[in-house]
């Protein structure tokens, strides 16, 4: 128990209230655990566990070739015309750990796409993720609600960035949905080659 507030705390973005409706326990004693010095000599860096909706596997949609999708729990945003509105209330989801959910998403030669929900608000777990899924030489795609320069401002989001190869970035925005483009639901996301863009330091548009 301890453990995972720990996780939830350290790194990604969640209120104390949030975490103690999780984990079943009062406001007070989710506060005296994240102060306790203990847990963070016991429980490492804080960023073992992902909330999750939802693993698809095989889908078309989501990115180049048939890939496997991790839908996470948790959004800030709230675009009118949420596909996914459910998964805005991080109690919606579930909790597994990178080391799991790293196995399920290797679970056959697939790349790999990290949707939402908002992934950015758990960047640092999803970062380690990525790690583990590039050393398997995976691809990797992810889609933001917020633009590839907000993503920059923030130093979990940005670390992120370094471990994926494609970006569509941008909130659903439903006065300009559109079913012409691929892989995007509003003609104002973009999708982004990331590492050209951080190494020439301007947004440079993926190819198809």
């Amino acid at each position: 128990m301890n453990e995972i507030i720990k996780n939830l705390s350290d790194g990604n973005i969640y209120s104390v209230k949030e975490i103690s409706t999780l984990v079943n326990k009062d406001v007070e004693y989710v506060e005296r655990v994240l102060n306790d010095p203990s847990i963070i000599q016991t429980c490492g860096d804080g960023s073992g566990v992902i909330y999750y909706m939802d693993i698809k596997y095989d889908t078309i949609v989501d990115g180049i070739g048939f890939r496997n999708t991790i839908y996470c729990a948790k959004c800030n945003i709230g675009c009118k015309g949420c596909h996914n509105p459910q998964s805005w209330n991080i109690t919606n989801g579930k909790p597994i750990t990178i080391k799991t959910l790293s196995s399920l998403l290797l679970d056959n030669d697939n790349d790999i796409t990290f949707s939402g929900g908002e992934c950015t608000l758990q960047a640092k777990a999803f970062f380690k993720l990525a790690l583990i899924l590039r050393n398997k030489g995976r691809n990797i795609w992810l889609y933001s609600g917020r633009t590839f320069n907000e993503l920059l401002k923030n130093d979990h989001s940005k670390m992120l960035l370094g471990a994926i190869d494609v970006l569509v970035d941008g909130k659903f925005e439903i006065d300009k949905r559109t079913t012409n483009l691929p892989f995007r639901g509003s003609s104002n996301q973009r999708i982004i080659d990331v590492q050209k863009s951080l190494k020439e330091n301007c947004i440079v548009q993926y190819e198809l």
